[in-house]
């Protein structure tokens, strides 16, 4: 069976039946009287008349479909289409649904809509009973800010309802525990109105949360409902900020619902106001200035003033603008007085059949709640019908995009102690790659600095041992000129083994007014000749003995034990960082096995460290026992140094030999020791961190006892996985599921109605 319709604002409904094929069609051009006469009341004519069986049992299928993507959550992933009630506050808006609907409402002064109802309902076999269930949706807080999607629930409020005057106290109730959300809902059970004289007290005056009613049973309209609490200028006896902030409220929840493309709003407008200067107006004239998916409804006819009903007439004739529809409910008296849904559909009928101008006006199709209901109807199954494709278009981006994000989710444990062994091995495989890459770096991730972060650390600690160099400054009194020996300008030695760089030496003017007295010939000459009697014994003049330069570069050496000591300390820094972060990614799924690993790992490094520290004592022991080289550059790089001195200061040449011997050999033995060093924290303690570490990792936890604990490890204790993680895969895998269900339905759905 298909159905198709195509809604022209104003346009008269009909039906054409051919086969299995319904045609729903509108007409834009005027209807004669006869055309419309008896349309929707001949109930004998099933050519016409809307409700008959095959098209119900159609509609229902719908709506059916709607009801359970609605139980199913689809509103979190797609939004279906509803007809949206609304309008300005004792508009009859409520008495409007209560007639569509077939159920009374809570409609009290004190009891008016003050929370969103959504009533589902189609219809079922005759052979069925009537029911409505009641539940809750819980989806904004107290302050009616949202919730998070994980916080958001919905759950049944009360037993089943099988007698229809049972609803409106039911509902009262419903909506009673939306007001008062710090009471448990089912505390509300039982609860009774209070006497009309008295004020109802409510810890909120309005909630955005929902009550939704889903009614089925025979003669029951294939239609999902919302009725929205009616818009207010001000309340009384309130403040004035609370009155200014309910108002807003009520607004922006209006605007929400009908602001949705899907919905089809009706708009509830009294007969005995100005329309225009409804609020409902603003709204709709914002989020739908065509008026293509707004129905008017004027409510209360019989108030209209004599004489005036020519502009509510105006209203219906104009066929280019939007649909307009005219009731007739019961006023407060009948109510009271108890009349059935029956008796005032039949009072309407008559009433528009013997008052004027109404049972003269050819537009009798838009006169009643009965016409205005299959109107709807229509309306609400074609907006469905026409969804339905980009339904299942959503659904399955939302499918693919679910999908992806649990592939992303590493999977749960299956075997606890292959699971760890994966885990380390990753670790592993994550540190030797980090270590091992060509050239250090990875050109394409510009977050892995580690060996940026390495090499400047070295050259840090190169310079910072450099800057303990021996310096001397030699002053020449008959040339007048200074001699400067500082470490920038002393020569290195090179990788190769040729000969020393050739020696430079930087001299300056010496400054006006400089005598003998104000210096030395040598600076620190005095300390260096000191060093040199004191060490001569019985040596000849002119003879000075080893121990005075050995002594003096003891002096300076003993200070490179600390510089290597700080580079070991700030390297376990960069090194924990990186391989703390590798195990936080790796076990990120396991939060015990990650604390145990990095436990684990810290006690390696640091282990490691200290190796390497008991290296660099050996290494720093080695340079100060005694001054020792078999490489012959230290002695032509100190013979040229001497010449050099001599030549400038011939009067001391003694000290000029102990500068030269200190100076060459120390060049030496930094660059020997700084290599050694740097080879020791490279090799030993770098890359020997990753030598065999999954067996470090995991070779006794199987077998023993977590340190300062006590007890026994057990395996599936470290593979528990993170809650969180667990969570995020639990809710991947119901979001995915959900989907599934709704694209199948939706498959079944779209193949049996093709």
């Amino acid at each position: 069976m298909k159905i198709e319709s195509n809604w022209k604002h104003g346009n008269s409904l009909g039906l054409d039946i051919t086969g299995n094929t319904y045609m729903l069609t509108m007409t834009a051009t005027k209807l004669t009287q006869s055309h419309i006469s008896g349309y929707y009341n001949n109930e004998n004519d099933d050519s016409i008349r809307l409700m008959d069986k095959t098209y119900t049992e159609q509609t229902a299928r719908y709506i059916q479909l709607v009801s359970r993507m609605e139980e199913k959550y689809a509103k979190d992933f797609v939004e279906l289409p509803k007809v949206v009630f609304c309008g300005n506050q004792s508009a009859g808006k409520s008495s409007l649904l209560e007639a569509i609907a077939n159920v009374q409402l809570p409609r009290s002064h004190e009891t008016c809509t003050r929370c969103v109802m959504e009533i589902r309902m189609h219809e079922t076999s005759k052979t069925t009973s009537w029911e409505c269930s009641l539940s809750l949706r819980i989806e904004y807080d107290k302050n009616n800010k949202p919730l998070s999607e994980a916080d958001r629930k919905s759950y049944p409020f009360c037993k089943a309802l099988h007698n229809p005057k049972d609803v409106e106290l039911m509902a009262y109730r419903a909506q009673k525990a939306l007001l008062n959300p710090s009471e448990k809902p089912d505390f509300y059970l039982n609860h009774q109105p209070p006497d009309k004289s008295k004020k109802e007290n409510n810890e909120i005056e309005f909630s955005m949360n929902i009550v939704c009613l889903y009614i089925k049973g025979p003669n029951v309209p294939n239609l999902s409902l919302v009725d929205l609490p009616g818009i207010i200028e001000c309340m009384i006896n309130v403040p004035q900020d609370v009155s200014r902030k309910l108002v807003a409220t009520i607004k922006d929840l209006t605007t929400e619902y009908v602001k949705k493309p899907k919905s089809i709003i009706v708009a509830t407008i009294p007969c005995d106001s100005e329309d225009e200067h409804q609020g409902i107006h603003n709204i709709i004239n914002e989020v739908d200035p065509e008026k293509s998916r707004t129905v008017f409804v004027l409510t209360k006819p019989d108030r209209i003033e004599e004489e005036t009903h020519e502009r509510w007439i105006r209203k219906l004739e104009n066929l280019s603008g939007p649909d307009y529809f005219v009731v007739m409910n019961p006023n407060q008296a009948k109510l009271i007085h108890g009349v059935t849904f029956t008796q005032a559909r039949e009072e309407e009928e008559q009433w528009f059949e013997n008052t004027q101008p109404w049972c003269s006006s050819i537009y009798k199709d838009r006169l009643g709640v009965k016409r205005l209901r299959a109107r709807l109807e229509n309306l609400l199954i074609g907006k469905i019908r026409e969804n339905i494709p980009k339904l299942m278009d959503d659904i399955s981006d939302k499918l693919k995009d679910a999908v992806g994000k649990l592939k992303e989710l590493p999977q749960p444990p299956v075997n606890a102690q292959i699971e760890i062994n994966r885990v380390t091995k990753m670790c592993e495989d994550k540190i030797r790659h980090k270590l091992e890459r060509s050239g250090g770096t990875d050109l394409n991730d510009k977050n892995d600095t580690m060996w940026e972060k390495i090499r400047n650390q070295l050259k840090e600690y190169k310079t910072a041992i450099e800057n303990e160099r021996p310096a001397f400054v030699l002053v020449s009194l008959t040339a007048r000129t200074l001699l400067v020996d500082v470490l920038q300008n002393i020569p290195t030695l090179g990788h190769n083994s040729g000969p020393f760089y050739s020696i430079s030496v930087t001299t300056m003017k010496i400054a006006n007014g400089y005598s003998p007295k104000d210096k030395t010939f040598i600076e620190e000459s005095k300390n260096i000749k000191d060093i040199i009697n004191q060490a001569r014994g019985c040596l000849l003049p002119g003879r000075v003995p080893h121990e005075v330069s050995d002594s003096i570069i003891r002096a300076y050496q003993r200070h490179w034990k600390k510089h290597s000591t700080q580079c070991l300390k700030n390297m376990f820094d960069i090194m924990w960082g990186e391989i703390e972060q590798i195990i936080r990614d790796s076990a990120k799924q396991y939060k015990k096995l990650r604390f145990f690993l990095e436990g684990r790992a810290k006690q390696r490094l640091e282990s490691r460290k200290e190796n390497c520290e008991e290296l660099i004592e050996s290494f720093s022991d080695l340079e100060l026992r005694r001054s020792c080289t078999s490489d012959n550059r230290v002695a032509d790089m100190k013979n040229k140094y001497q010449t050099e001195l001599v030549k400038l200061v011939p009067n001391d040449t003694e000290a000029a030999t102990v500068v030269a011997d200190v100076k060459a050999y120390y060049e030496l033995s930094l660059r020997r020791y700084t290599d050694y060093v740097c080879m020791a924290i490279t090799n030993k303690y770098i890359f020997g961190f990753s030598e065999n570490w999954q067996n470090s990792m995991t070779s006794d936890i199987f077998v023993d006892d977590i340190e300062h604990t006590g007890r026994r490890i057990e395996l599936k204790e470290l593979v528990e996985e993170d809650p969180v993680m667990a969570e995020r895969r639990s809710t991947c895998e119901k979001t995915i599921n959900r989907l599934k269900d709704m694209k199948n339905e939706l498959d079944v759905f779209t193949y049996s109605t093709s």
